[in-house]
């Protein structure tokens, strides 16, 4: 996980560039990816949803999870770069 982690961090810097200028400490995005990757999001969708994410995780493997996590910062952009901490960004992304 701790390297799925990392990887998420990488991304996040390549492709959310916004939200990592404005989360400066990149560790927030790895304790909030550790439930989701851990579960593989059973614990944040409902269960249908989290049914097709399973899913794709037996299909595409890690790589599945991880554009989900994109998807779900990209999704709330907007919501977590008006947070000014990481209570709020939680918040926002329970």
């Amino acid at each position: 996980a701790l390297v799925d982690q990392a990887v998420f961090e990488e991304l996040i810097r390549e492709h959310l560039t916004q939200l990592t200028e404005h989360m400066t400490d990149l560790s927030f995005f790895s304790s909030v990816s550790l439930s989701w990757f851990l579960t593989l999001f059973i614990s944040v969708l409902p269960i249908e949803s989290a049914v097709n994410v399973v899913d794709c995780f037996f299909y595409d493997g890690i790589k599945a999870i991880l554009q989900l996590g994109l998807a779900v910062l990209d999704y709330n952009m907007d919501n977590l770069l008006c947070c000014h901490d990481d209570a709020e960004a939680v918040t926002v992304l329970n």
